[in-house]
């Protein structure tokens, strides 16, 4: 079976170019191999794509003629296995991971942010359309809490534009 997944820039990741995470889900009933390519078409001159392999922490860069293959499981499915990273091509693949230096989540009428953010960090959450619903300066503390109170259930998109660079992530709201 061929696969193809065509994803569109849009408003509001044009600023995410810098360094973006975008979650790929999988799933198959058999077990066997995937394949995994890119034509990038209208990035930015100097981007570049690059599928993140978690499982067994790869980073493969992706263009016209560079192919990522492996195996899976059967019953394969779900996310957090590959992600695809967009990059400015000024950062090497491996300072890729370092947009790991958060993670969120949402929680009791709040986005919840773990990790430290040193310096001038800033929290931006946008819904789908690229609207900029919400932006709050992180402390320089361990967790930080954006309210959720008076937003819609849906999905949104959590930036973190921190000194090392910029994290993303999309987070469901669903009360």
């Amino acid at each position: 079976m061929i696969t193809e997944l065509i994803l569109e820039c849009s408003s509001f990741l044009q600023h995410c170019l810098i360094k973006s995470e975008i979650a790929l889900g999988l799933e198959s009933k058999e077990s066997g191999t995937v394949s995994f390519s890119a034509l990038a078409e209208n990035l930015p001159l100097g981007y570049k794509i690059v599928l993140e392999d978690r499982l067994l922490v790869t980073f493969t860069e992706l263009n016209e003629t560079e192919i990522y293959t492996t195996d899976i499981t059967k019953n394969a499915q779900g996310k957090g296995r590959f992600y695809l990273h967009i990059s400015n091509s000024t950062t090497k693949t491996e300072d890729i991971s370092a947009s790991s230096n958060f993670n969120a989540f949402y929680t009791n009428e709040n986005i919840v942010i773990n990790g430290n953010s040193h310096g001038n960090s800033k929290a931006t959450v946008f819904d789908l359309m690229g609207r900029k619903v919400k932006e709050v300066q992180l402390e320089r503390i361990s967790v930080n809490n954006i309210s959720t109170v008076g937003m819609k259930n849906g999905i949104y998109i959590l930036n973190i534009q921190y000194d090392g660079g910029l994290y993303t992530k999309k987070i469901p709201l669903n009360r």
